[in-house]
């Protein structure tokens, strides 16, 4: 269970094995670690809809997760958004000088990051 001196505890948290993404794994884990928590892992993530489906309906557990096709809106599990911990993301493109094309991307993506604002 996650616990910190004077806090209550909270149902266990559900994480893909480690084995199954190893980065996101390892940053979640950390990030607890830093905080000074000590965590319980509950059931693995299967999958995104039916870890949610189990979060709303089975016993007590939660999840984190990175958003790839958009939030799903389920009765009975709440979404929030995190500040921390950042997830590092990378573009894939073919090698050389980025083309126009890609640098206009990277000078996009750039004007989202933290420091735009």
């Amino acid at each position: 269970m996650l616990s910190q001196p004077g806090q209550q505890f909270l149902p266990p948290v559900r994480l893909a094995p480690r084995e199954n993404n190893p980065p996101f794994h390892d940053l979640v884990m950390d990030a607890f670690r830093a905080a000074g928590v000590e965590v319980c892992l509950g059931p693995p993530f299967t999958d995104f809809q039916e870890t949610l489906v189990s979060i709303a309906s089975g016993p007590p557990s939660w999840t984190v997760f990175y958003e790839v096709s958009g939030l799903p809106v389920l009765p009975m599990v709440a979404m929030r958004p995190l500040a921390e911990p950042a997830l590092v993301t990378s573009l894939a493109v073919k090698p050389g000088p980025p083309s126009p094309r890609v640098r206009h991307l990277l000078n996009a993506l750039a004007a989202t990051g933290p420091a735009a604002g």
